[in-house]
């Protein structure tokens, strides 16, 4: 069980807004160092281990926020934002398959995530399974509409597609 605010103290609930708060305005490093306390103090809290592990994604520290996502999935496994997350920083780091096993964990709780549908679609371009990638795609096109990515894939990959009688 993840630690709820009950089990949150005020300081480090009004810490974790502050670091929101610089996030936001574009202090990153600030951001994390303030999560850092905050999950030393906290090591449970998963909305700060959640955060922290944003933030590096953002300072492109990509082992780090994975060890973080790693951390915040065990404390709430269904968290799609998470699992998406996570996806997210697997691919940075160029592994899909870890990848696609995030988005698929991130859509097996909210089969509509809008952003896991999309960018389990471009992670199976990666792994060349661009039928999967375009039915992928379509999910989120009906979601939410036509994303930039789909737009991109489908002028370069669909043509070809279409050839092979897809």
């Amino acid at each position: 069980m993840h630690a709820s605010m009950s089990n949150v103290n005020r300081a480090s609930f009004e810490s974790l807004r502050r670091a929101v708060e610089l996030y936001h305005s574009g202090h990153f490093n600030k951001a994390e160092r303030l999560c850092t306390a905050i999950v030393q103090a906290n090591s449970d809290y998963f909305d700060a281990l959640h955060f922290l592990a944003v933030v590096q994604w953002q300072l492109g520290r990509l082992p780090e926020a994975l060890f973080n996502y790693d951390k915040a999935v065990t404390i709430n496994p269904d968290h799609p934002e998470t699992w998406s997350n996570r996806g997210v920083t697997l691919y940075g780091l160029k592994r899909f398959e870890e990848a696609l096993s995030s988005y698929d964990k991130a859509l097996a709780i909210n089969p509509d995530h809008f952003e896991a549908l999309n960018n389990r679609g471009n992670a199976l371009q990666q792994v060349k399974r661009f039928e999967e990638a375009l039915s992928s795609y379509a999910k989120a096109l009906a979601i939410k509409g036509m994303s930039r990515a789909l737009l991109k894939f489908a002028e370069r990959s669909l043509p070809l597609v279409l050839l092979r009688g897809f």
